[in-house]
């Protein structure tokens, strides 16, 4: 069980619908929704509550829970958790606000959170497989392919450094986290 607490920051009420939603991730770490897949965690996750009004300033906690099959196998699966807020009932909720004449175009807020089930023994092993160095004008572009193997996602925390050319090591970028979901044996990733 875990919880994740919501906060209206903003002057107006808001409702918000949750859901769960799939997501794969492409080689280029790209993530793209789907109706269903093989390390899909949608269906073995609960939560609570579903949808929720929230005035100025207030806060609602959500409780997610999940429950893996007894037969599932040993990984990781994943799903996102969705929150996305019901604009269709922005009037209802602020029933003073927009006094007079105006033009309405609402965006919806949106927030999709990883949620990520670990079962059983679980590992991933991650190597860099590839890697170009080229130079553009006065910038050097890194060109990385990552491989994963095993059962669980992988995370690699890059650091990119620099020789000076009197032979000191200064960092190049700040620190990059790369996520390689299971579905994918490798990736890339490009830095400038």
């Amino acid at each position: 069980v875990e919880t994740i607490n919501i906060t209206n920051l903003s002057d107006i009420a808001r409702a918000y619908k949750i859901s769960a939603q799939d997501l794969v991730m492409d080689s280029k770490g790209i993530t793209t929704p789907v109706e269903n897949f093989e390390y899909s965690a949608k269906r073995m996750i609960r939560f609570v509550p579903r949808q929720f009004v929230l005035k100025p300033g207030e806060r609602q906690t959500v409780r997610i829970m999940s429950r893996v099959p007894s037969d599932q196998a040993d990984g990781e699966y994943h799903t996102h958790i969705r929150f996305l807020e019901d604009v269709a009932k922005r009037a209802e909720n602020n029933p003073n606000a927009g006094q007079g004449a105006a033009i309405a175009a609402p965006l919806a807020y949106e927030a999709l959170i990883p949620a990520v089930i670990s079962h059983g023994d679980v590992n991933a092993d991650l190597s860099i497989t590839d890697a170009d160095i080229a130079k553009n004008g006065n910038k050097y572009r890194v060109d990385l392919t990552l491989s994963r193997s095993g059962n669980g996602q992988g995370t690699a925390y890059i650091d990119y450094n620099l020789m000076t050319p009197d032979g000191r090591v200064v960092s190049a970028t700040p620190r990059r986290t790369v996520y390689i979901y299971r579905e994918l044996d490798s990736r890339t990733k490009d830095v400038e």
